[in-house]
């Protein structure tokens, strides 16, 4: 019952951040968001984007075919990865017969700064995706395939 309602409850923060995403106005993180964004957009009118590690490579491939929507098809692809990362960590946390796994989704959206991350071009919301996600991938006893995707994180962030 618990994954249920971490589910709906993880929907309904998807649909009303997509709803603000359009509603509201900005590019969040500065000029590094926006190149992030160009990057991803342009790599199809020029694929040297998609192997140019400062645009991040493994980022710029599942960006790409959201950036072709304009600056608001990055926001509600950066809200889907923060989105789909908090409930994997809840799930996470319910493997692992941890207390309170609700409580995930809460911290994650009561801190000001994810907004910032979420509402911009920037790599952090797909590379914590990449990290929950290996996890749960070595977790639920697909070790290599978890490893496989852990071995991307260089080309969704470096630091």
């Amino acid at each position: 019952m618990t994954k249920r309602i971490l589910l709906i409850s993880h929907a309904a923060i998807l649909f009303v951040l997509w709803v603000l995403a359009f509603i509201t106005d900005g590019t969040g993180g500065g000029g590094d968001s926006i190149t992030h964004f160009f990057f991803a957009q342009l790599s199809w009118k020029e694929p040297i984007n998609f192997f140019d590690h400062w645009g991040k490579p493994f980022f710029t491939l599942f960006a790409s075919p959201w950036a072709q929507f304009g600056f608001i098809g990055i926001k509600l692809f950066n809200i889907f990865c923060g989105v789909f990362s908090s409930y994997l960590a809840a799930i996470i946390a319910i493997r692992l017969s941890k207390p309170w796994p609700w409580a995930i989704p809460i911290l994650a959206f009561v801190t000001p700064a994810y907004y910032t991350f979420l509402f911009s071009g920037l790599t952090e919301p797909f590379s914590s995706l990449v990290v929950i996600g290996a996890v749960y991938l070595c977790l639920s006893r697909k070790i290599g395939w978890g490893l496989l995707l852990a071995s991307f994180l260089p080309f969704c962030r470096s630091e």
